[in-house]
């Protein structure tokens, strides 16, 4: 019985490294037919006409210079996102570059369009109300030390950081976040403590606990 069992063992082997092989070849010598299909680019007219609407909505909020100097449309970023029946949503990327300065990664703001009007807004604040919405003077190093003051970044807990848009508030923010240690009693449950520093001031602008369960 054992023999036969190890037999059928080493068939089943042959057998997968025999569909192994074939696969391999095949996209070796046909990789076009393996590509993951992707979202399509949005190109010539249909870019320039769909971002405009984006870029009409963010110079509303932070002033048509400011938005010059600041902003940089992404088209390798920006795709049609949603195309039935001849209603296309346009998916449009911009990089916040003072967002991507100050956090030492690339922050972009995207939004949707569809038949020239913007499917939601952006959550971008109003820096032509409050210009400290568009000033950033806290560091990461200047957010951590902030954080530490608030328990974060000592416990030996997995502490996290990067910079964004609030939940709470339309401002920027460093929020950090901690993950506390499972409990053995609950181990499916945890919950996470998490700081949102205002990027402008560095005021602790949001503390919270936020659950979780696998």
């Amino acid at each position: 019985m054992a023999g036969k069992q190890n037999k059928l063992l080493i068939i089943s082997l042959l057998v997968l490294f025999l569909l192994i092989g074939i696969v391999t070849y095949l996209i070796k010598n046909n990789p076009q037919a393996f590509k993951i299909a992707k979202n399509p680019r949005i190109k010539g007219r249909e870019l320039e006409t769909n971002s405009a609407v984006v870029e009409e909505h963010i110079i509303s909020l932070v002033g048509k210079d400011y938005f010059e100097e600041n902003y940089r449309l992404l088209p390798e970023e920006s795709y049609i996102c949603q195309d039935y029946e001849n209603f296309k949503t346009y998916c449009i990327s911009y990089e916040y570059l003072p967002a991507s300065q100050i956090s030492g990664e690339q922050i972009t703001v995207g939004a949707q369009v569809r038949h020239q009007k913007l499917l939601y807004k952006t959550g971008l604040p109003n820096c032509l109300e409050d210009k400290t919405r568009c000033q950033f003077n806290i560091t990461k190093e200047q957010a951590i030390a902030i954080a530490k003051e608030q328990g974060f970044f000592q416990s030996g807990n997995k502490s996290t950081i990067h910079f964004t848009l609030s939940e709470d508030s339309d401002r920027w923010v460093w929020r950090v976040t901690e993950k506390a240690p499972i409990q053995p009693k609950d181990p499916m449950c945890g919950s996470n403590n998490v700081i949102e520093i205002n990027s402008s001031n560095g005021e602790t602008s949001l503390i919270r606990e936020e659950g979780w369960c696998i």
